[in-house]
């Protein structure tokens, strides 16, 4: 028994017993018996508070002396000894005492003794089980209004207030000692029976005396608040809030008269007592209260609060954060802030509790997507808003916006389609359809699908209503011909271009005369593309291609008009044409036609001393030491000739180059050197157009050295090489090889190798390897299909190096085995001519460099790219985003943003889109985390056809906003990328994140409701617009 509780029971002792311990000692008449001594012993024990010995003092009385003139008393001391022990059988022992001793003074008041006992203690149950018991008419009267009290308490506290009333409506007597909390505790039993009449007369009784002024006025201002006078509780509040009366609970009692100016619709008189409230909290109020309070705010023109306010409401799981999240999207366009107000309204939306809650929602998120530019994103709010209010009044303007935004997004396929749908009745629709398509066909072109950019600018072409965009698609369909080599076809929609342009001097049709130009030269009709180059260069444009005047120059070569040739030549020098070593290679062929040996050899001999690397070198040092050749001199062509056999033994030109050294041997009477030279053609390249020459040239050597015998294992050679029927085999390869083409890639491979089975020296061979190669690639096996490009490499006669080297570099590269791509792209970047396999192979090394963290040389070959005029434009926005990365890396923020930002202005492509996620996350590390969303914002608008950057950039937005303490935007971002985003790995992202919000919320989230709060719960019947 702890010190307090025994306490209790010697001061309830002291009370049952004082003035009967005389009677009691009187009546040990047998104090000299054994029995006596017990009892007495029991009754010393009991006053020296000794219970358990007491206890079993009466107990051995009882048991010696059952029939003593004691045993009721010792009974009755012996439960009360129990009792104060806290023994189990104490309340049995009293029922047996009230059972066989009705009648006994103590008989008459011991079940409200015992319930008095449980009251100090707290145990209100039991307190309430024993006073139920008790008689009250037994009890002295002066006692009774205690035993009421007391019993009303205890029913009170245990919640049964309508039992306890009858209690507290008995000692409610005017000079009664329970007076106050009698009327006090029936008043508030009376609030909870909504008997709110009946609970202001028994509060105001309370509240006149002392003690209980200050409690009252809370509740009373809460029963005015529920009986909805709003009126007299401003009255009634106002001397407590302005301090001329005293309230405990002061800030309760400014809640409910802030709440009674609210239902009033005075919101500027209702604020300065909500902030009162507000103003000794930790923890922002319950979200009703909190949401009412943040009306206020909008109400009174004070935004900045409101949204402050709102935000927390807005976490809320139900009807309260949806209405919240509405006005929140009101507020933030209030303030100008659109992109914030896209959360808002999406959480709304998104909403099931009020129905027209969400339609609104749903309709200005759509208006605010498109006031944004977000019209990728506005598409879908505007179909789902259009199929699940197709009646509502709002249904004009949102089908406007759907096609204006199906025009001006990326996803063009989706629009032609709906416009398909909806039907192309008016000239509004056509003019949006020829639109629509022709950025289809753009897209498609800058994607490569040069065919189906045709098909798309065809069917732009239908509605020509907009006559600059008629002229734009004849043009860019004559370059996806061009650039599919159907130079006719280019031709005639490049004439289209000229023609409708005619009286233009657009950009479009400046560019259609270099077009044509470029499409005739490359039909050799070398008089009608001068005309179209003329037409070009002498419209002198900062901005012109320099290449024209070279394929001008190129054009009058091939005329044999040398000497204007020549000057273009030159002209196209001092303008700034890069490829200089070409300016030079091609001015030396010319000079060596005007019979300027010296001159022609100067030039040429000038390539490969300015320019070693040139892809020209060896050409050019073949043509100088074609020159010497023709001239006779053949020691020094054979000089010239020895140098493009060792210095490029991977050129075209080794096999002109050792025949035209074995003829200057010959010439030179080198009768062995010679025959050597004819020897290593007939042996390296015996299927060459050359090899036939080579024989019959070895032919005459062998027999001016009397060794015409051994030209026998040649002619063998080349008839092995060269045999007379193919037919059949030929069939056979090519049923092979159209199952490649028909994109039958696993019968391809069974196909090519039963060939290669049936004909392993066949010229085809190497080829049938390549394609089987080619089928695996196609199948995305990458394993097998480098197996066959590496054994291509022992055989590539037939096969071009240039397309292996280029496949094992990229399949390399995707194992992320970089040494080795590196390898190959470094063997394309030398193999080859091409300036297409050049610009790979550069943009092979720059990702592979990159890849293995090696950016010094990543860096290298992105600037080369960068350096190339002639690459197209996704080429060197690629490349530039290299550079900016790799300056990213190194932590140069200020270089990789100079760069970022060059590549998001030069064109829409995947590579600004992500070079403008990089300038957002810059901005990011850097702090700067509202210019950061304002950067994802806008690439949000304008790249939202890339779904990988696109859930970059909301990942980013999010961690932005967390940055602000932005938790509920942060969270409606993550929601709504973990619901949009069509790739697995943005969703796994969001969730994690998402996880951090949540545990950030929990500390920042308002205090929950309680059922007992008088406070109104239906906190969104506000009219909403």
């Amino acid at each position: 028994m702890t010190k307090q509780i025994r306490t209790g029971i010697l001061i309830l002792i002291a009370v049952m017993f004082a003035g009967s311990f005389e009677l009691l000692l009187a009546q040990t008449s047998i104090s000299d018996s054994r029995e006596g001594n017990f009892y007495q012993q029991g009754v010393n024990l009991f006053n020296q508070n000794k219970f358990a010995a007491a206890r079993k003092s009466f107990e051995a009385y009882l048991k010696a002396d059952p029939s003593g003139s004691n045993v009721a008393d010792a009974l009755y001391f012996q439960a009360f000894c129990g009792l104060s022990l806290q023994h189990a059988d104490a309340e049995g022992l009293f029922e047996r005492f009230l059972t066989e001793y009705p009648n006994h003074p103590r008989a008459l008041t011991g079940y409200y003794e015992v319930g008095n006992f449980y009251y100090r203690q707290e145990n209100y149950s039991k307190a309430a089980e024993f006073y139920a018991k008790a008689k009250p008419e037994r009890l002295p009267t002066a006692e009774r209004p205690e035993f009421y009290f007391h019993w009303g308490f205890s029913l009170f506290t245990l919640k049964k207030f309508e039992e306890a009333l009858p209690h507290f409506n008995l000692v409610k007597k005017p000079d009664g000692e329970y007076k106050a909390p009698a009327h006090y505790y029936a008043g508030y039993i009376y609030f909870q029976l909504k008997q709110y009449d009946n609970a202001l007369a028994d509060l105001r009784v309370a509240g006149e005396s002392d003690g209980y002024e200050t409690i009252v006025p809370e509740l009373v201002a809460a029963t005015l608040y529920r009986k909805n006078d709003f009126k007299e509780l401003v009255s009634y509040t106002r001397p407590y809030l302005t301090g001329t009366k005293e309230a405990k609970n002061v800030d309760q009692v400014a809640l409910y008269a802030a709440e009674a100016y609210y239902e009033q619709k005075d919101y500027a008189k209702a604020l300065p007592y909500y902030e009162q409230y507000m103003k000794p909290m930790r923890k922002k109020p319950v979200a009703p209260v909190l949401f009412r309070i943040s009306y206020s705010y909008m109400q009174a023109k004070q935004p900045a609060k409101a949204i402050e306010n709102f935000k927390y409401v807005a976490l809320e799981k139900d009807e309260i954060g949806q209405a919240a999240s509405y006005y929140l999207g009101d507020l933030y366009i209030m303030e100008g802030n659109k992109s914030f107000a896209v959360s808002a309204y999406q959480q709304a939306a998104d909403t099931e509790y009020d129905e027209k809650v969400k339609e609104r929602a749903m309709f200005k998120l759509a208006q605010v997507h498109m006031d944004l530019g977000n019209y990728e994103q506005a598409i879908p709010v505007l179909e789902k808003y259009m199929r699940e209010y197709p009646q509502s009044s709002d249904k004009g303007d949102a089908q406007d916006m759907i096609a204006e935004a199906y025009v001006n997004s990326s996803n063009y396929d989706r629009a032609l389609a709906y416009f398909e749908k909806v039907g192309l009745g008016s000239q509004r629709i056509k003019k949006a359809y020829q639109k629509a398509a022709f950025l289809n066909a753009t897209q498609l072109f800058n994607s490569g699908k040069f065919y189906e950019s045709v098909q798309m600018f065809d069917n732009s072409l239908r509605y020509p209503l907009d006559p600059e965009l008629e002229i734009d698609a004849w043009f860019w369909k004559g370059e996806a011909f061009s650039t599919g080599k159907k130079y006719e076809d280019a031709i005639g929609s490049y004439t289209m271009a000229l023609q409708k342009g005619r009286r233009s001097n657009s950009l479009t049709v400046h560019k259609a005369n270099y077009g044509m130009g470029y499409a005739l030269f490359n039909l050799n009709r070398y008089p009608e593309a001068v005309t179209y180059f003329k037409a070009y260069v002498n419209n002198r444009r900062p901005d012109n291609n320099r290449d024209a005047e070279v394929r001008l120059a190129d054009c009058l070569y091939a005329q044999k008009k040398y000497d204007e040739a020549l000057t273009f030549y030159q002209q196209a020098g001092s303008n700034g044409f890069k490829e200089r070593d070409y300016l030079l290679y091609q001015r030396g062929v010319i000079l060596g036609f005007q019979n300027r040996r010296e001159d022609a050899k100067r030039e040429l001999d000038q390539v490969t001393k300015a320019f070693p690397n040139s892809r020209y070198a060896d050409d050019a040092t073949f043509q100088s030491a074609q020159l010497d050749f023709e001239a006779g001199d053949y020691a020094r062509a054979k000089a010239g000739f020895s140098s493009v056999i060792s210095k490029y033994p991977n050129s075209g030109f080794m096999p002109y180059a050792l025949v035209r050294r074995a003829s200057s041997s010959y010439n030179l009477k080198e009768y062995p050197a010679s025959a050597n030279d004819y020897k290593k053609v007939l042996e390296e390249y015996p299927q060459h157009t050359l090899a036939n020459s080579a024989l019959l040239g070895l032919q005459e050597v062998l027999a001016l050295m009397g060794k015409s015998n051994e030209v026998d294992q040649y002619i063998a050679l080349y008839k092995k090489a060269n045999p007379d029927d193919k037919a059949l085999e030929s069939v056979e390869y090519e049923r092979a090889r159209n199952l490649y083409f028909e994109q039958k890639y696993t019968e391809a491979v069974n196909a090519l190798r039963a060939y290669r089975v049936s004909y392993p020296q066949s010229i085809n061979a190497a080829e049938a390897l390549y394609y089987v190669g080619e089928s695996y690639y196609r199948l995305n096996q990458t394993a097998p299909a480098l197996e066959a490009y590496y054994q291509l490499i022992g055989d590539m006669q037939t096969v071009s190096p240039a397309k292996v080297y280029q496949r094992i570099g990229a399949l390399e590269y995707s194992n992320k085995n970089y040494p080795v791509a590196i390898k190959y792209w470094h063997k394309l970047r030398v193999s080859s001519d091409s300036k297409r396999d050049l610009y790979t192979a550069r943009e092979g090394l720059m990702e592979s460099h990159f890849a293995a963290n090696a950016l010094d040389s990543s860096q290298v070959y992105a600037e080369r790219i960068l350096g190339d005029d002639k690459v197209a434009f996704n080429a060197q926005n690629k490349a530039g985003t290299y550079v900016g990365k790799i300056a990213f890396e190194r932590n140069q923020y200020g270089a990789a943003l100079d760069e970022f930002l060059a590549v998001v202005n030069a064109a829409k492509d995947i590579n600004a889109a992500e070079s403008q996620y990089y300038v957002g996350l810059i901005q990011y590390k850097q702090k700067e985390y509202k210019r950061s969303l304002e950067t994802l914002f806008g690439l949000n608008k304008s790249y939202a056809v890339y779904d990988y950057w696109l859930g970059k950039s909301f990942l980013l937005i999010a961690d932005n906003y967390l940055a602000l303490n932005e938790l509920f935007q942060a969270k409606a971002t993550l929601e709504s990328v973990i619901t949009n985003s069509p790739l697995p790995e943005m969703k796994a992202a969001a969730r994690t994140k998402l996880q951090e919000v949540d545990k950030r919320e929990v500390e920042a989230v308002t205090q929950k409701d309680s059922d007992e709060s008088p406070i109104k719960k239906d906190s969104t019947s506000q009219k909403r617009n």
